[in-house]
């Protein structure tokens, strides 16, 4: 089971309560479900961006199978083909 989302809308609701001071950072983030260390986190995003600060971010990217082999085979290409084509060639490859 993949964790539980917080929307934007409750993320600001639970920041502006805590700037309006109707809660600690505990009580609030008991309230939301949630912990401290997150709501500290949106409180500090808030404070440095905004409200656009609590903007929920989709990182679970589905990637097109083209592009995975794409990226498949550049990777095979830049680690293990070329330092051999370079050598054959009389050049030497340092990787670091």
């Amino acid at each position: 089971m993949g964790r539980r989302g917080i929307s934007y809308e409750k993320k600001l609701e639970a920041v502006e309560k805590y700037k309006r001071g109707e809660g600690s950072q505990d009580s609030i983030a008991w309230e939301y479900g949630v912990d401290r260390s997150s709501l500290r986190q949106w409180i500090a995003n808030y404070e440095a961006m905004g409200s656009s600060g609590l903007a929920v971010v989709h990182t679970n990217n589905r990637y097109s199978v083209e592009l995975k082999t794409v990226a498949a085979d550049t990777s095979i290409y830049f680690w293990f083909l070329q330092p051999i084509q370079n050598l054959s060639t009389g050049h030497i490859t340092i990787l670091c």
